[in-house]
């Protein structure tokens, strides 16, 4: 993507990733950090490149955050 100029990528997670949901299963939350962390780091890796990362994090009431 970078090599052809730019583009974007959009992750869908969740918000239990990054508050820690006391109602989501454990490995749920942690996959879910991980999930959040990765796009942090691309964004900050590739921003120069013209690549954006974005995170689609819907609550539980189905609304994106």
């Amino acid at each position: 993507m970078a090599r052809n100029g730019g583009g974007s990528i959009v992750n869908y997670t969740s918000v239990a990733g990054v508050n820690g949901e006391h109602l989501a299963p454990l490995p749920y939350t942690a996959a879910r950090a991980g999930v959040h962390m990765v796009s942090k780091v691309f964004a900050i890796d590739y921003a120069g490149q013209g690549v954006r990362v974005a995170e689609e994090r819907p609550d539980r009431s189905g609304r994106a955050v």
